[in-house]
């Protein structure tokens, strides 16, 4: 079968061993038409001979300053010149024929702009992350997780419709770039892939689970488990991204509900693990936002 030409985009910051670890399993997966690119994301050194040993015809391309998820993965869809972009973390591990699920059903239907396969973590072993979500809640600010921490016996091995994708793994159409433009690079981090999916959906493009693919997951490799940045943006980007989605009114509640009910419970989660650098995280998130919705200058 011609199988069309997939541009598989990742970024490493920072973390050569764990990006050579990728590449090796993606190097057997066995897809013949495949493009390889790897933003070195304000890396300290060139680590694009270490990439070439594992795809002699790899695309490096590299930024003096870390420009986030959403801009490193900006610039190596810039340089993709395949029909389907595959943006794929750094920290997973793929397996031999994960693609070609994916790309059939690209193929099939015309509709859909957007496909996540199965994510397993590494560990805990066999423990799925995702097997599709959905927004869920959004007055609550809560997503629905399908099979989240779930023992994977093959019980999500299907094929359906979903809400949301996951940034670890997402097959999208060249075209939907074109149609909305690139990741939006405010976040930085986290949220961007649900807001370009929001976006999609809006112009009548489907969003896919492929269960019939699967990845596993070293989750948060780049970034640390129980990292206070991270508890930053994910508290400063989930007020932004509701924001952008809900109407004023819908908004209002959510933010209500999120500062009277969320935060304080928030709050006594983490000072009970005794993490106070977490609770400083989270109120710088808001006090960012308290000066981007005023439009004031955002604090440093």
């Amino acid at each position: 079968m011609n199988l069309p030409k997939v541009s598989v985009v990742t970024v490493n910051f920072r973390q050569p061993d764990v990006t050579c670890d990728m590449l090796e399993t993606l190097a057997v997966c066995g897809y013949p038409n495949l493009e390889v690119i790897v933003v070195d994301n304000g890396s300290l050194s060139d680590e694009s001979s270490r990439w070439k040993y594992y795809y002699s015809d790899v695309v490096h391309i590299r930024s003096e300053e870390n420009l986030g998820f959403a801009g490193g993965t900006n610039l190596g869809i810039k340089a993709a010149t395949g029909e389907f972009i595959l943006m794929l973390n750094n920290d997973t591990y793929v397996s031999s024929g994960f693609l070609e699920p994916m790309v059939q059903l690209m193929n099939q239907y015309a509709h859909v702009g957007i496909i996540s396969p199965r994510i397993v973590f590494s560990e805990p072993k066999d423990t799925i992350q995702y097997a599709g979500a959905f927004i869920g809640q959004p007055i609550l600010g809560r997503g629905t997780k399908i099979g989240h921490m779930e023992l994977d016996k093959g019980q999500y091995n299907d094929v359906r419709d979903t809400e949301l994708p996951h940034g670890a793994c997402m097959l999208v159409r060249k075209e939907l770039f074109e149609l909305i433009g690139l990741l939006p690079e405010f976040y930085f981090m986290y949220f961007e892939e649900h807001d370009f999916a929001v976006q999609a959906r809006k112009l009548g493009y489907g969003i896919m689970f492929c269960g019939e693919s699967s990845i596993r997951h070293r989750q948060s490799v780049s970034m640390g488990v129980g990292n206070p940045r991270k508890t930053y943006y994910l508290h400063r980007n989930r007020i932004v991204f509701y924001q952008r989605m809900l109407s004023r009114g819908a908004f209002l509640a959510f933010y209500a509900y999120y500062l009277c009910v969320g935060v304080p419970l928030n709050i006594f989660r983490f000072l009970k693990a005794g993490r106070i650098d977490h609770v400083r995280a989270m109120g710088r998130a808001i006090w960012w936002n308290f000066h981007r919705m005023l439009g004031l200058p955002n604090p440093q």
